[in-house]
């Protein structure tokens, strides 16, 4: 049930044996700490949002190989900004509105070049 998701919750994946491919953007890969937060905050619309809509527009732009990626939620919107990881601001992504289960505390992530694909990871999973 979403009400009761901690993002505390997600300290336990520090590696991923096992990835996931996204269903339309096959790019994308991701870990199972990305999957566990996707099934469990019922938040796969982020994942799509990355894969339909950030990626193509990163991969268009030629920026980098390393995103780093955050989610805050705020008063039932969002906004997804991504950056180098050293304080550059490539995009940030507006939701109008979300059921994301934790909001005013920032989510953050990892995207990364892999071979041929591109890896969606938690940043403790890095």
């Amino acid at each position: 049930m979403q009400s009761s998701f901690n993002l505390s919750e997600l300290r336990q994946f520090t590696s991923s044996e096992q990835f996931f491919k996204h269903g339309i953007n096959r790019k994308l890969i991701y870990t199972e700490g990305v999957e566990y937060l996707a099934e469990k905050a019922g938040c796969y619309w982020l994942i799509d949002e990355i894969a339909i809509i950030l990626l193509p527009s990163l991969l268009k732009n030629r920026y980098d190989e390393f995103y780093s990626i955050q989610l805050l939620v705020t008063d039932c919107s969002a906004v997804i900004t991504v950056g180098d990881g050293n304080g550059k601001i490539h995009m940030k992504h507006k939701i109008k509105w979300t059921d994301f289960p934790i909001s005013g505390i920032p989510v953050n992530f990892y995207l990364c070049a892999s071979g041929e694909h591109y890896c969606l990871m938690l940043t403790n999973e890095y």
